[in-house]
């Protein structure tokens, strides 16, 4: 007789278990991290409401729509990329390569936001509005600490070092609005003021991240000159194929982000914008920051799956996976959906200064807009592990110039309520694409595999 151990099967059960518990600590650290990040959102609005009036909370929103385009067209692809390639260059062992690489990317990536920022000051001082030139040039430095960290924060979750980034997504939401409180009392209470105090928080958190990163990753070899070595040639062609799809949506993506803003400045005036960004930062960010926990959990484990891409049994594996985790995160929508229709009015209650409590009725709104938007993209995840992201330019594209559309027209019948009922059909529609992209290419993959078999 052969006994169990004889067969492997002992020694199976023996590696299933480090598995499941590093599995479970990095769940653990992951919801650390996240709600780190929630509940730090949801004190700063507590104090940034009660420190700022409807009127200059909408001015900050507004100056950030010029960060939103950098963010969305320059460093958000760069970030994706690194995340993405991470995995595979520790693969096959060329880190120096791909650090090398990242560097160069995230060079242009900061030119790119330089140049749009110094277009956007002589934009407003051709135009005469000279007194935003400051907020907008404050935004747009706030921006880029802020691309720096998600970069940092991505290539940390993508190593897996999820202590690391728990600890700084929290830091880096509290930090943030604690550097604002000693700023705007000691100055003046305006957004020019505010976003120096996110400057700085920000800054101390990066400060801390590359300290953290320098520690388990070969930094010394890079270099700020192009490097010609055709291995890191190669890494940079391929981070640069799988950005750019990114940056085309997110040039058009970076006026739906910024539309419902500018839509309720021209029908409501800026008491309707800060109402607005309220109950986004309420609503639809910390629906996001929910999902944030399944993305950040699953994108490395669902990329090293994957590997290159070019294995379809791999492939239809991560497909399956991850069409579990979407109806996961669809149920935790509705739910949360419905948990903000019951306890709006105390949520605004506690959080919220009682300026803004006319408007709570429309936070579960806001909700589900946000909640359908983070379905869509943990759906991705499943087109990304191909290391292609060229199937999600006409969803990406589409759904922005609609948002935008539906925005201006929205505020124009309804204002804030238009605005929001807007956003909710629009994330709507993006999730449903996203659903038929990934169930079509799970179809093509299928049937490749069963021909290949026969």
């Amino acid at each position: 007789m052969v006994k169990n151990s004889e067969k492997g099967e002992a020694p199976r059960e023996s590696t299933h278990w480090p598995r499941l518990l590093r599995l479970g600590r990095e769940i653990f650290w992951v919801g650390v991290g996240q709600f780190l990040s929630i509940s730090g959102s949801m004190v700063g609005v507590r104090v940034l409401t009660h420190l700022l009036p409807p009127s200059v909370y909408g001015e900050m929103a507004l100056a950030l729509t010029v960060g939103t385009l950098m963010q969305q067209v320059f460093l958000g692809p760069s970030g994706n990329a690194l995340v993405r390639y991470f995995s595979l260059a520790k693969e096959e062992g060329r880190m120096d390569c791909y650090l090398q690489a990242g560097l160069e990317l995230f060079g242009r990536a900061s030119l790119g936001v330089l140049v749009v920022a110094g277009l956007s000051v002589f934009s407003l001082w051709v135009s005469g509005n000279v007194d935003w030139i400051s907020t907008v040039s404050v935004a747009s430095v706030f921006t880029l600490l802020s691309g720096y960290n998600s970069m940092l924060d991505g290539v940390q979750n993508a190593a897996r070092q999820r202590v690391v980034v728990a600890w700084h997504q929290g830091l880096s939401q509290w930090l943030r609005f604690a550097a604002v409180i000693p700023v705007v009392l000691l100055y003046k209470r305006t957004a020019l003021y505010a976003l120096c105090g996110y400057c700085i928080g920000i800054t101390i958190v990066g400060i801390s991240q590359t300290l953290f990163l320098a520690r388990i990753l070969p930094f010394s070899s890079c270099s700020l000159r192009i490097s010609s070595d055709p291995i890191v040639c190669e890494m940079r062609r391929k981070m640069w194929s799988y950005a750019w799809p990114f940056a085309l949506w997110g040039l058009v993506g970076s006026v739906q982000f910024s539309a419902d803003r500018w839509a309720l400045k021209l029908e409501g005036g800026l008491d309707a914008v800060g109402f607005y960004a309220v109950l986004y930062q309420i609503g639809f960010s910390s629906m996001v920051l929910f999902s944030n926990i399944i993305v950040q959990l699953m994108a490395p484990i669902l990329f090293q799956r994957a590997g290159t891409g070019g294995d379809r049994a791999r492939l239809q594996r991560v497909f399956e996976l991850n069409r579990n985790v979407v109806s996961w995160a669809l149920t935790a929508c509705l739910l949360g959906t419905a948990g903000l229709y019951v306890l709006h009015t105390t949520i605004f209650r506690v959080f919220v200064a009682p300026a803004y409590w006319s408007v709570s009725y429309l936070l579960p709104w806001m909700g589900l807009a946000g909640g359908l938007f983070a379905c869509g993209q943990i759906a991705t995840l499943s087109l990304l592990s191909e290391a292609s992201s060229k199937a999600l330019l006409a969803p990406k594209i589409v759904c922005a110039v609609l948002a935008a559309g539906l925005y201006f027209l929205g505020a124009w019948a309804f204002e804030l309520r238009g605005v929001i009922a807007a956003g909710v059909l629009v994330s709507g529609t993006y999730l449903t694409w996203i659903l038929k992209l990934t169930r079509n290419t799970e179809k093509n993959y299928a049937q490749r595999t069963d021909s290949g078999d026969n």
